[in-house]
């Protein structure tokens, strides 16, 4: 049985990917500090996890027990900022690098030891490449996992490691939208074009499918899911240039 690990599961991406996850898998552990009261589906096993526990990894695999035999599929998706406006540029760095990385590690390392493990990928954005108007330990979190997957796939090399990059993404669902932010809206014109803003459905169904239908030739590899957003800046220049105005 093929069972996906999904950290992050309660986010706008995670919610969207766990969703669509159970037309793709038999089974799926859905991770996050909080979690729904009400099942999504029979499927999936809901674990509430803190990512900043030094004991995460031995505490999952303990949760895992019962799934020993089968193999793993894992999915991050969680978000490594604590902090939209910290006071310092210094804020949230260490934590955030915990939430981001050092907590996928620390699951990777024990999963890849007492169970098996086929896939990693991470949920990145091309703002880890970008400067943008997000906290530094935003970007420097995102920076680290870029590098991570690259170092991992040659450590690892019978695992598929992959670095999902994505841009803006509409997620219908939130109340902060591009339907109803004028301001959000004016910048993904700005960026891409309003109309080339992937929706949620598609980014989901995309992920998993690359993940289940590619082989290791693949791992190591960035893979950009966002319409060739990375290739401008103007999204991210726009709403830094308006942070400073109001300075």
């Amino acid at each position: 049985m093929k069972i996906l690990i999904l950290v992050g599961s309660n986010g706008g991406i995670g919610k969207g990917i766990l969703e669509k996850s159970v037309n793709y898998f038999e089974k799926i552990i859905a991770i996050d500090k909080s979690i729904p009261e009400k099942k999504l589906d029979k499927k999936i096993d809901y674990f509430k996890i803190n990512l900043l526990d030094h004991n995460l990894g031995s505490n999952l695999i303990e949760k895992l027990k019962p799934y020993k035999k089968d193999s793993f599929v894992i999915i991050f998706a969680q978000r490594p900022y604590l902090d939209l406006n910290p006071k310092s540029i210094k804020d949230d760095i260490f934590d955030a690098l915990k939430i981001s990385l050092i907590s996928s590690l620390d699951i990777i390392e024990n999963v890849k030891k007492n169970c098996s493990l086929s896939s990693v990928s991470f949920l990145g954005s091309i703002n880890s490449q970008l400067v943008c108007d997000q906290p530094l330990s935003y970007m420097i979190a995102k920076s680290s996992c870029d590098t991570a997957i690259k170092f991992m796939s040659k450590k690892y090399p019978e695992i598929k490691f992959i670095n999902f990059i994505l841009g803006l993404v509409n997620i219908k669902e939130k109340e902060n939208n591009f339907k109803n932010n004028k301001l959000k809206e004016s910048a993904a014109y700005a960026a891409i074009g309003f109309n080339n803003i992937p929706e949620l459905d598609l980014i989901s169904d995309n992920i998993l499918n690359l993940i289940l239908n590619s082989n290791l030739l693949i791992s190591g590899n960035d893979i950009y899911l966002d319409y060739g957003q990375h290739f401008t800046d103007s999204f991210w220049s726009a709403r830094i240039a308006r942070d400073y105005k109001k300075d």
